[in-house]
């Protein structure tokens, strides 16, 4: 057989067994090798890449073993979309325009989802790929008409091609003949221009009356009534979207910064009598409002807020940081950089009855937040050393009862380990000596830009005492008391990892240096252990800038630990553990230093405690470790507060102590899932109200997370209406009353006996916050309904 393909676009790859034919001087050779192969019955291909010759291939065709195909972008492209052959003859692009528009290349990345049936779905398809994916719908609808405004806006120029241009001017009168075709014919004729005045009119939507008319006067150049064709249907049309560097966006963004940065400031203007709660709560109800007011959705929004906060952060607090991040959810990074200005409350006075549960919640949530924030602000508080004081005394007392227990103390880390490998999942074990609950966050951050995400809510765990390595770290990696621990084994860590694992006839485990841990790759152990001492090893020399080198090196670990993980790594049967042995504290100023009692030997390193054979000697500023009592090899006095022996101060992150930040360190479980966070829901569960009388409700907050969220608050400001709640259970609600007071305006203008209000909330769960914005629908009496008149229904 004999096949000859005339493929004058040259779409045919060529193949070294197939004859090619390029121009005139091989007609005559390619016509003799066709006869030579139609006398001997052989078979040949031939392919012709010229279109002037190719038709002198015609007069084959009378040959029965000679079979000519002519190869052109139109039939290529019909095959490739599986086109019917009657579809196939009536494209309504060329040849040449098939090749010019580059359509065959374009279908391997495009192909259709639906077969095409019509040649109005060709010519959709044709524009959705040329134009883009909106040419391309059948549209006449609300929603497409906010993708085409989209489209204007984010779209720099557009190259029409003739054959395009055709098209697009088909489509556009499809759309005029829909329902909505009036704002399609209003939008095409000025399509930029137009598109932005809706992009800004829902920008301005929730603005004052005379702010918003006043802005589009200047936008729409004193002719809005150029708006009037959407005024019916303005409010229905979908949000749309307008990229960052068109200009008239950077125009508008500038120009509602500095009328928000006016009136906010306008807003906080003061008499001398007014003291500083009257303002701080002032400060809060002009955020709340100007929230409300704003669309969240354009920098100058939130530039002219940021610019309101960083002239009165003494106003700012927690509650309106989150407020701000739910309303401005696209611009979260100018929301974070606020959080500096976020004062931490002062701490409340801890109690010596408490119990684990309640002292470790104040530390974590009260304590370290104030402690870290003074520390950033350069401040000594002897108040907070005072406290910190309290919570010391607290764990004197109670550390004899708590260390028979295997939680809070880190030597019971080995069994949440166990319990783990109990189920199947394979742990990487990394203790990093000396981290503080000052960092949860950045190794939190730093694992998570690994794609390394809390497995479980951080848990807060004591550090062995005294707080330093030799006796923590030996204890956390033998999981046992250090008066259990063989003198001769103390400090030899790879030595007591093996020691328990073979106790707990674990089959296999490994424990490796950082050295070697940078350079190789998990194995199929149940569970390996690497130490990591640098973060100690620099704390103890100090630091040129503390909190930026102690990030980097967090950064660094998360990065070694993605490294050093298999990418085969089943996600499902993995976990990786971060333990630490101590936290760290620094000494404030103007601390003096305690003088060595009686014959106390102590050891170079620390200066926090010295070894005693009894507290003969020992006065008011020293507690007294009594080695059976609390679990000791030897009996020590540790240095009350943040005081220290000798006459020099110790420079950088020191421990030893007893005070929060050397003693409370955390515990974090990993896996490899990422956590998916969904939104809360907030309904009205109580009986309907009555008109605008002031009532009380039930708000329901329902909890749709597979896991449970803490620090749960609910605002809408609009109405006062502020509900915080510490906890809500997986897949559970919990139920909360207010007072509200709905406008007339509010209940004239309902929809099916429903009042929507907006609000904004904020969350935790597992060491990731969560903000946006929630509609909360409260439910009222129908009115004219029973015996009320209307009157009866507005009075107050």
């Amino acid at each position: 057989m004999i096949s000859v393909m005339v493929d004058p676009y040259g779409l045919s790859e060529e193949i070294p067994t197939v004859l090619v034919v390029r121009d005139e001087s091989q007609f005559i050779d390619s016509r003799l090798k066709i006869r030579d192969a139609l006398h001997k019955g052989k078979d040949l291909n031939v392919i012709i890449k010229n279109r002037r010759i190719g038709q002198w291939y015609e007069s084959l065709r009378d040959y029965p073993d000679v079979k000519i195909e002519i190869l052109s972008p139109s039939s290529v492209l019909s095959r490739a979309l599986n086109l019917s052959v009657s579809l196939s003859l009536n494209l309504s692009v060329n040849d040449s325009e098939i090749q010019e528009l580059g359509l065959v290349e374009k279908v391997e990345k495009n192909l259709p989802q639906t077969r095409l049936v019509t040649t109005r779905d060709i010519e959709s398809w044709v524009l959705s790929v040329c134009v883009g994916e909106c040419w391309g719908e059948k549209g006449g609808t609300l929603t497409h008409f906010a993708e085409m405004a989209s489209f204007f806006l984010n779209v720099k120029e557009l190259q029409k091609h003739p054959a395009v241009a055709r098209l697009m001017k088909k489509q556009e009168e499809g759309w005029f003949d829909s329902p909505v075709g009036e704002i399609y014919k209003w939008l095409f004729m000025v399509p930029r221009d137009r598109s932005f005045f809706i992009y800004a009119w829902q920008i301005l939507k929730n603005y004052d009356k005379t702010m918003r008319e006043n802005i589009l006067d200047e936008i729409t150049k004193r002719d809005r009534q150029v708006l009037e064709p959407l005024e019916k249907c303005v409010e229905q049309i979908p949000l749309i979207e307008c990229k960052d560097d068109y200009k008239k966006k950077s125009e508008l963004s500038d120009l509602l910064e500095m009328k928000w940065k006016n009136i906010l400031k306008s807003k906080l203007t003061h008499g001398e009598s007014e003291n500083d709660e009257t303002l701080k709560k002032r400060f809060g109800q002009i955020i709340g409002e100007a929230a409300m007011k704003m669309s969240g959705r354009i920098a100058g929004e939130i530039n002219a807020v940021s610019f309101f906060v960083r002239e009165n952060p003494f106003y700012f607090s927690k509650d309106l940081f989150d407020l701000i991040g739910a309303r401005f959810t696209v611009f979260q990074k100018q929301v974070e950089e606020l959080s500096q200005f976020i004062p931490p409350r002062f701490p409340t006075e801890p109690r010596l009855d408490w119990d684990w549960g309640q002292m470790s919640k104040w530390a974590t949530s009260e304590y370290f937040p104030y402690k870290k924030w003074s520390i950033q602000q350069g401040r000594r508080d002897k108040k907070i050393e005072e406290i910190a004081e309290t919570y010391s005394e607290w764990l004197h007392r109670k550390y004899p009862q708590l260390k028979n227990q295997l939680s809070p103390l880190i030597y019971g880390t080995w069994y949440r380990i166990k319990k783990h490998i109990a189920q199947g999942y394979r742990i990487l074990w990394i203790i990093i000596d000396n981290l503080s609950w000052f960092y949860l966050k950045d190794i939190i951050k730093a694992f998570k830009e690994e794609k390394l995400f809390c497995s479980s809510e951080p848990i807060p765990c004591l550090s062995m005492l005294p707080s330093e390595t030799k006796i923590s770290k030996t204890a956390l990696v033998a999981g046992k008391l250090p008066n259990q621990i063989e003198v001769d084994k103390y400090q030899k860590y790879t030595l007591l990892f093996e020691d328990f694992c073979k106790q707990s006839n674990m089959m296999s485990y490994k424990a490796i240096p950082d050295s070697e841990f940078r350079k190789s790759k998990l194995e199929e152990h149940q569970v390996t252990c690497c130490i990591i001492n640098k973060l100690d090893i620099s704390s103890h020399g100090g630091f040129f800038d503390l909190e930026d080198e102690i990030k980097d090196f967090l950064k660094r670990i998360a990065q070694y630990v993605r490294n050093f993980l298999p990418r085969d790594l089943s996600s499902k049967k993995f976990y990786l553990v971060i333990s630490t042995d101590h936290g760290c504290c620094i000494i404030p100023q103007n601390i003096k230093g305690l003088g060595k009692p009686g014959s106390a030997r102590m050891e170079k390193e620390h200066k926090r405690f010295v070894y005693v054979d009894s507290n003969q000697h020992l006065d008011k500023n020293w507690y007294f470790l009594d080695k059976d009592k609390f679990g000791l090899p030897e009996s020590i006095a540790i240095a009350k507060g943040y005081r220290f022996v000798g006459k020099r101060k110790p420079k950088g992150l020191i421990h030893g102590g007893m005070t929060p930040e050397e003693t409370v360190i955390p515990h974090l479980e990993f896996c490899l899932q990422p956590l998916e966070l969904k939104d809360i829901q907030v309904y009205h569960s109580s009986s309907p109200i009555i008109g605008t009388r002031k009532q009380k409700v039930e708000l329901s907050i329902r909890n749709l997370n597979d896991y449970e969220i803490s620090n749960v608050a609910v605002y809408v400001p609009s109405h006062s209406i502020e509900i915080k709640i510490e906890k809500i259970p997986a897949k559970d609600e919990v139920s909360e009353s207010c007072e509200i007071t709905l406008s007339r305006e509010e209940v004239i203008g309902s929809k099916d006996n429903i009042v929507t209000l907006r609000g904004f909330y904020s969350f935790d769960c597992m060491g990731e916050p969560k903000r946006g914005e929630v509609e909360v629908k409260i439910k009222i009496r129908k009115i004219i309904e029973g015996f009320e008149t209307a009157e009866e229904i507005f009075k107050s």
